[in-house]
């Protein structure tokens, strides 16, 4: 071993007929297996290097942090609570550390979040679960969608355990659209009991509705379609006298009664490939009952029965008072007085009463048939 000074150039120590193991330059830079460098560092290997201890940083006067081997982690250990950051020369803070917040912020240095990204994010994988997001309590999370005020704007995410919500309010107290995990879909309410569910309390005016369907097509647009199928044996044809219902209820302070429906179904046969008869059917509920009762039908030849669910005629009434009561069963009245302008059935003694103009009693022009 031997150290070599050379003029006032450098100071060279070799070993084991080896030279410049190391050197010494004339600007105080220390070379190890190198004898210059095209850098201005005060330490400089041009190999690997190893410690079993750590590299410190810091000025003259002030400890800044370390790169050390923590309990066998490579560790970037800042002193005290130093932000640390990582970067290149054009952008210093790619990567940012608010080591007393914990939190981390790319491309923002004053990160709010424990993550705070400042530009888009792309998620590739091969696996179909491409982001997992998991709240430690049943109380559920959400993503938040803020404009630059940062803080107003839309959250979606998991309410307690059932529910994956879109809402303005954190608590989903203004519920906008709910999903349940039976597959019900609510908007206007977290509890949806069918699989859609609206409820609007905007008190939409005259000319408007709480839902709004518009259908563009040249001629007569289909703006709404309902289908059924036999629920026992759904791949099967739809067997005669079923079909779609549509029902109207009202509260009645503590739930919902039946008021109405209108049902539309197959008519006398199963539905068949270009062959699907079909009769309207609409029923209401008398006084005293919520169970409504079928009052008019129209069958598939065009036939109209009120109070008949076979009409044989375009138009077939059958009702108490035309068998017998004190009221006609055909009456046509005037919109104003509501006179009678026509009228027939049996009323009282008599088998027909045919009144044209007013009251069978009060007008000339009445007759009758016994």
């Amino acid at each position: 071993t031997r150290i070599v000074f050379y003029n006032d150039d450098y100071i060279r120590f070799d070993a084991a007929g080896s030279s410049n193991v190391m050197r010494i330059d004339s600007s105080g830079r220390l070379l190890i297996n190198a004898t210059s460098t095209a850098f201005s560092d005060k330490f400089y290997v041009n190999s690997d290097a190893y410690a079993t201890g750590g590299w410190r940083v810091g000025t003259a006067a002030t400890y800044v942090g370390k790169l050390i081997n923590e309990g066998g982690k490579l560790t970037l250990m800042s002193d005290g609570s130093r932000d640390v950051q990582i970067g290149n020369n054009n952008n210093p803070a790619m990567l940012y550390v608010d080591t007393s917040a914990e939190n981390v912020g790319i491309n923002v240095t004053n990160p709010l979040y424990k993550l705070h990204v400042d530009g888009q994010v792309k998620i590739q994988t091969t696996n179909y679960e491409m982001l997992l997001l998991h709240q430690s309590d049943a109380n559920g999370g959400f993503i938040r969608f803020t404009n630059t005020d940062d803080t107003t704007g839309w959250y979606t995410g998991i309410a307690g355990t059932e529910k994956f919500i879109i809402s303005r309010t954190a608590d989903n107290t203004v519920p906008i659209i709910t999903l349940e995990q039976n597959g019900n879909v609510g908007i206007g309410t977290d509890s949806p009991g069918a699989k859609l569910e609206i409820v609007d309390t905007s008190n939409p005016g005259a000319t408007s509705g709480s839902v709004i369907i518009e259908g563009r097509r040249d001629g007569s647009p289909n703006v709404l379609t309902l289908r059924a199928k036999d629920a026992s044996a759904p791949a099967g044809a739809l067997p005669d006298g079923q079909g779609p219902v549509v029902r109207f209820q009202g509260f009645d302070g503590t739930d919902f009664e039946n008021m109405s429906y209108i049902q539309v179904a197959a008519d006398g046969q199963a539905v068949a490939n270009g062959d699907a008869p079909s009769f309207m059917a609409f029923g209401i509920s008398a006084d005293g009952s919520s169970t409504p009762s079928e009052r008019m039908r129209i069958k598939n030849n065009g036939n109209v029965g009120i109070g008949v669910t076979g009409p044989v005629a375009p138009l077939d009434v059958f009702g108490a008072a035309v068998q017998n009561g004190s009221t006609p069963g055909i009456k046509l009245s005037s919109s104003n007085t509501q006179q009678t302008v026509f009228a027939i059935g049996n009323t009282g003694t008599r088998q027909y009463e045919l009144a044209v103009g007013g009251t069978a009693s009060s007008v000339p022009g009445a007759f009758y048939i016994y």
